[in-house]
């Protein structure tokens, strides 16, 4: 990981103020149907390349669910919270659009990758009582970047989009199933994770390699070296 998705993943734990009760989600458009071989090798090759243990699961229109296992990671703090790391991990542009939806803690997080070769990750963060409230240095999704990702060709769909996010009632499980329905995504099933998700049907659970884990914590631990290098020069 660098020191920009060191300090994303850093950010979207700071927004979402807990770590006990994350879950929820990435949905990928693999291209082609969801069901064949050749998509969901893909995914299934990817999954395996990061450092959380996923369940893969085709969905309909080309959509596959990806879940984390467990909420806990293959490697250590301040990393070990699954679900920061899925849904900041980096995408090849076959697996793009894709959109993430988490619950963690109180709020609610929502991300939309778009399709392209330059795509840049976009976020909202809804909190209960507020509605949406500003992702920190995050960049900020408009909802058209999620109407356009979904493929929604309804053009009152920003508008229902609108009505869900803006509403402070209700919690962030509730607001994020109520995303899925207004951009007629599929996944409603996996919002909860859990062993349930591995035995629905084409589902497989894909272990993260020992190559990337040993990488990864090669690469973090390089990160907290450059960070107290960066502090203890500032003093």
């Amino acid at each position: 990981m660098d020191r920009h998705g060191s300090a994303r993943h850093d950010m979207v734990r700071g927004a979402a103020q807990s770590r006990e009760t994350s879950r929820g989600l990435l949905l990928v458009h693999a291209g082609g149907p969801s069901s064949a071989p050749g998509p969901i090798a893909t995914v299934e090759r990817w999954a395996e390349s990061g450092v959380v243990g996923l369940t893969v699961v085709p969905l309909e229109r080309g959509w596959v669910g990806v879940v984390p296992t467990t909420g806990v990671s293959a490697v250590g703090a301040p990393y070990e919270d699954a679900l920061p790391l899925l849904l900041n991990r980096s995408l090849p542009h076959r697996l793009r659009p894709a959109i993430g939806l988490g619950v963690v803690g109180r709020r609610g997080v929502v991300c939309v990758t778009p399709a392209g070769w330059r795509a840049v990750r976009r976020w909202l963060v809804w909190q209960p009582g507020r509605g949406v409230v500003h992702p920190g240095g995050l960049a900020v999704a408009r909802l058209a970047d999620l109407v356009r990702a979904a493929g929604v060709a309804d053009p009152s769909a920003v508008g229902g989009l609108a009505d869900v996010l803006h509403d402070p009632a209700g919690d962030a499980r509730l607001m994020v199933a109520d995303v899925l329905v207004a951009l007629d995504l599929p996944g409603a099933a996996l919002l909860d994770g859990g062993p349930a998700v591995g035995r629905l049907p084409g589902a497989t659970v894909v272990q993260p390699g020992a190559v990337a884990v040993r990488r990864f914590a090669k690469a973090t631990r390089e990160n907290v070296m450059w960070r107290d290098e960066m502090e203890g020069s500032g003093r």
